[in-house]
């Protein structure tokens, strides 16, 4: 069952052929949950084997977790199957999740997302190592992206390299990608494309996944406590609040609504609304964009001499 990545490298050259990162996400949803469950490849591949094991991480992880995890299940069952591992009619149906089933969130769960400060944020970024020392994951280029860009983590794990337009300063969120299926064009922060651009020239695959789901948590929480050396409250960082943080940080900077709602994927404003803090510095911002004077609506000021509430 442990042999994911055999699978991948034995397929050969075409269209067949998986890309470096794809492997490397297949063999650790084997490493992590095949492998423990199952001996052989043939004791994986029915139907039964499949909805027992989508039954049990239902339970456990959410509908698009699950979804990835049997997609790399398949993955593993074609590339078998084109090296004489399986028949071709061993391979189970492909497992329809109704949409009613949402599945859980791993792990406890936060009533309500902390608020970071920029210089928190940029704290811990200084903090990530270039690559992780195991698994020389490319931590920093990872979460600087994900501040710069809002990006789910999931939308993350999901880009492939064709996505990337180096050249026009763009990423392309494909339908597919994104969790709310909302396909559009991104512009790119100088910064976001100088990671781009840095994982490119030390990328050795030119195709399939740029980052790929992997696991960034201790390399977070070392630079959490690095930045909680600094005095900053970085405690309970997560992946998910570099883009809460991007949300924020824009607009209390100045960001427009629309804006920010087109970069974190939100159909409605509203979404996105809850990101912005009601404070005095952002009504005389607002004031300010005004001129001072008159009203937002072109109606007459107060008359000479008039009090409040009068």
């Amino acid at each position: 069952m442990c042999s994911a990545r055999r699978c991948g490298h034995d397929a050969g050259d075409g269209a067949a052929t998986l890309a470096g990162t794809t492997i490397d996400a297949y063999e650790l949803y084997a490493r992590k949950h095949f492998c423990p469950r199952w001996k052989t490849l043939a004791e994986a591949a029915t139907n039964a084997a499949v909805a027992d094991y989508s039954r049990d991480r239902i339970r456990k992880v959410t509908r698009s977790a699950l979804q990835h995890e049997l997609s790399g299940l398949y993955g593993i069952f074609r590339f078998a199957v084109e090296k004489g591992y399986l028949g071709k009619e061993a391979i189970p149906d492909r497992l329809n999740l109704p949409k009613t089933v949402l599945g859980v969130r791993a792990g406890p769960q936060r009533a309500k997302a902390p608020d970071f400060s920029p210089q928190t944020i940029e704290a811990v970024l200084d903090a990530l190592p270039e690559r992780t020392s195991r698994g020389k994951l490319p931590a920093k280029a990872r979460f600087t992206i994900s501040y710069e860009t809002g990006l789910r983590p999931s939308t993350l794990d999901r880009l492939e390299w064709p996505d990337l337009d180096l050249k026009r300063g763009e990423l392309v969120i494909r339908d597919e990608t994104d969790k709310m299926r909302f396909g559009r064009v991104l512009p790119l922060s100088k910064r976001a494309l100088e990671w781009f651009e840095w994982l490119w020239r030390e990328s050795k695959e030119k195709e399939g996944l740029v980052f790929a789901p992997r696991d960034y948590r201790a390399a977070l929480e070392k630079a959490a406590k690095e930045a909680g050396a600094l005095g900053l409250d970085a405690e309970g960082l997560a992946a998910y609040d570099f883009r809460h943080s991007c949300a924020t940080h824009s607009l209390d900077a100045g960001a427009s609504l629309g804006g920010v709602a087109f970069m974190l994927g939100h159909r409605d404003v509203n979404t996105t609304a809850i990101y912005a803090h009601p404070t005095k510095g952002a009504a005389e911002d607002a004031v300010g964009r005004l001129g001072g004077v008159g009203s937002p609506l072109g109606l007459p000021g107060l008359p000479e001499g008039a009090k409040e509430g009068n």
